[in-house]
């Protein structure tokens, strides 16, 4: 059993560091403005605001497949955060054991071999602005603060029942694994224009951003290795190379202050093909993107190591029970370093290193019934881009949706990482939009293994529909009645 510090550190890792992977109820809609060109840079050219303004926003997004707290949701457990809640292990209680007690959360692990990832980001959404001419040129301009990562390759050998039913002395193959985590500020600057064609519009946009890295955190094992379980928490292994660094300008805990420590330039690219409808919605609209293109170069507080050893080492984890919080981490590198290679400061290699952002791919068809409703189809797939990287959750979703120029409901269904199925739910009212593209993580009773919300604030711009640059009404009237009007 153990008590509440334990179920807070539940939920910060549920959390995430927290920025719903792609915020769907916030970023699909003709209305999504600064968040719609997030997600595809050409997305605006068919957006029936002529500008808006961002005032703010918050997203948070986390996600895992070692493990899940049975029958629970976020929201219990934030209610317990007061109360002497418990924490019990299922593999520690006999077959059908409940726990009885106030507050009781029984933590459980997926079974099987497979590799396994434990992601969490966070996106702080600042001021912004998008303008549409009626040429069809969009500008745009956000800011904001951005951070997450994790790791999509935790070897499969270090799942919870496949190493811990490891026999004693009995060596297994270790595959290669990295994972990164990243804190970075972003100023990203929009344009997009359209061409007309015979059946509607090709739009082309491109968001240039610059990057501030505030904390950076990685590792990275280049090859298959030997591992060896052995008792007293020791365990000895072929490190063929293990690359890992971290900032050290915030490891004081009682001293956090935000602080540059990199720079660096990214982009996104997109595309939109749009087939005009009767009225004023788009018949079809189809996406392609490629987000997130860009590194930081962190030559401050950077502190990256290198421990490579060409025969068996032993790595004693009794001797690191000196480690109580993040202003340990100097001396936990400098006892590995001592272990590994007999000296604590023969790891250290260098002053600087260099963390690519959360590449991906979005492929999007947009479906309009009518002027209010609404079915989209996206993938977003993650893009191996750079040598240490911060990665993004794959998915596959449907996104029908009502649309109104103040307000707004949506419900995506999500494929998480292509075999976990997530429910969402999403409203906009006047300038507030608020969601989830995982609601049952925050209200329902489920196996919670991670969590999504989002919530935004912008004040949207409208004009009637024949000064906002829509399609020609010559190329309108051979496809029905045309309609201008103010929606």
């Amino acid at each position: 059993m153990k008590k509440w510090g334990v179920i807070g550190f539940l939920c910060l890792i549920l959390a995430g560091t927290g920025f719903g992977q792609n915020q769907l109820g916030m970023r699909l809609s003709n209305y999504s403005g600064v968040a719609g060109m997030q997600l595809n840079p050409a997305h605006n050219i068919a957006s029936r605001q002529t500008w808006e303004a961002q005032l703010g926003g918050v997203s948070l997004f986390g996600d895992n497949n070692y493990f899940f707290v049975e029958n629970t949701s976020l929201l219990d457990l934030w209610r317990a955060r007061n109360l002497d809640a418990s924490l019990y292990e299922r593999p520690d209680l006999s077959p059908g054991e409940v726990p009885v007690g106030e507050k009781v959360f029984v933590v459980d692990y997926q079974e099987g071999s497979r590799k396994r990832y434990g992601t969490g980001n966070l996106n702080i959404m600042g001021p912004g602005f998008m303008i549409k001419r009626d040429d069809g040129q969009t500008f745009g301009l956000y800011t904001g603060v951005r951070g997450g990562g994790g790791s999509h390759q935790v070897p499969k050998g270090f799942s919870y029942f496949p190493y811990f039913g490891q026999k004693f002395y009995d060596s297994f193959d270790v595959e290669p694994f990295a994972g990164a985590i990243m804190l970075w500020g972003e100023v990203g600057f929009n344009y997009g224009f359209s061409i007309e064609t015979n059946v509607g519009r090709i739009g082309l946009g491109l968001n240039a951003k610059i990057l501030a890295g505030m904390e950076g955190f990685y590792f990275k094992s280049e090859e298959q290795v030997d591992f060896t379980k052995l008792p007293d928490l020791q365990f000895t292994s072929n490190i063929a190379q293990l690359r890992f660094g971290y900032t050290s300008s915030n490891l004081d805990p009682y001293n956090l202050s935000p602080k540059f420590n990199g720079y660096g330039l990214g982009l996104d690219l997109g595309f939109t093909y749009i087939v005009d409808g009767y009225d004023e919605a788009p018949k079809w609209q189809f996406g392609a993107s490629i987000l997130d293109i860009g590194s930081v170069n962190f030559r401050q507080n950077a502190n990256p190591q290198i421990v490579s050893a060409d025969s068996l080492i032993l790595i004693d984890g009794g001797a690191y029970d000196f480690f109580t919080g993040i202003e340990d981490i100097p001396a936990v590198v400098k006892k590995f370093s001592e272990q590994a290679l007999a000296d604590s400061l023969l790891s250290s290699a260098g002053s600087q290193y260099r963390i690519w952002t959360p590449t991906a791919l979005t492929l999007s068809a947009d479906y309009s019934f009518n002027d209010f409703f609404f079915v989209n189809a996206i993938l977003v797939q993650r893009v191996p881009v750079g040598d240490l990287a911060v990665t993004r959750d794959n998915i596959l979703a449907i996104t029908p949706r009502f649309e109104h120029k103040w307000f707004e409901f949506s419900l995506p269904v999500v494929l998480l990482e292509y075999n976990q199925v997530q429910v969402g739910v999403a409203a906009r009212v006047g300038v507030i939009t608020i969601g989830s593209d995982n609601i049952a993580s925050l209200m329902g009773k489920s196996n919670l293994s991670g969590m999504d919300f989002y919530f935004g604030v912008k004040v949207p711009g409208f004009q009637a529909a024949s000064e906002r640059g829509v399609p020609s009404t010559s190329k309108r009237r051979k496809r029905g009645k045309v309609k201008c009007y103010s929606f």
